[in-house]
């Protein structure tokens, strides 16, 4: 259900809700679809181990009009394994990456927060202030914020024979279940050869795989939108 929120802009970082650290990055990624059979083949494959394995509930929010989604901006608050807290807002970027296959890449700009305090913006138990890095970035005006709902995502951080972190995710958007691979490329970073190794990597181990630049976000607000 659609929840209007009051939205304050939240001048001092060195106050209770976020930590003083405000991260400000262009985010730079591949990823691959996967089947479920493809998923489950890629975890439990002998030459890959597993790192960790994080769950993640990522919450967005919107105007009424989706000002945001319009201008291919996405707020979410990310709540992982119930003890670390964030909130991020994610904007086009203008860095291009020269690759045969080039990456996709946002700006992110991150805040840290407890759960708590997350949850009870969330749950409409208190106005959603936000760090004057993201508020000022914030492309709503004054119109207010509708809390929108969830994605569920089971992560799994997996190492590749030659050292490459990799995350497998299982996400659960609204009534679709649905696999994918995500590589973050660090800057300065030979984005083509990452594509390249990880696209062999996935024939040789016969892990069927497309390559696709539709975020999980996107699913989300493209059924959002269809109803």
């Amino acid at each position: 259900m659609l929840r209007e929120a009051n939205v304050q802009l939240y001048d001092s970082l060195a106050a209770e809700y976020f930590d003083a650290d405000v991260s400000d990055h262009d985010e730079i990624e591949y990823k691959f679809s996967l089947s479920k059979a493809s998923y489950e083949r890629l975890l439990n494959l002998g030459s890959v181990r597993t790192e960790r394995v994080l769950k993640m509930r990522n919450h967005y929010f919107d105007t009424r009009d989706f000002r945001l989604y319009s201008k291919k901006a996405r707020l979410r608050f990310r709540i992982t394994n119930r003890t670390d807290g964030e909130v991020t807002l994610k904007l086009p970027s203008s860095k291009v990456v020269s690759s045969q296959h080039p990456p996709k890449i946002r700006r992110e700009i991150t805040a840290f927060a407890s759960p708590e305090e997350l949850y009870a913006m969330i749950e409409g138990e208190r106005d959603i202030d936000l760090p004057k890095e993201i508020k000022s970035k914030l492309p709503v005006g004054q119109k207010k914020l509708l809390y929108l709902g969830q994605i569920k995502t089971k992560r799994t951080l997996l190492r590749l024979p030659n050292g490459l972190e990799i995350e497998v995710d299982k996400a659960k958007i609204l009534d679709e279940t649905i696999y994918e691979i995500e590589i973050e490329i660090g800057a300065g970073t030979n984005a083509e050869a990452i594509f390249d190794y990880v696209t062999r990597f996935l024939k040789l181990n016969d892990i069927e795989n497309e390559p696709t630049e539709v975020s999980k976000s996107k699913r989300f607000f493209s059924k959002i939108l269809s109803r």
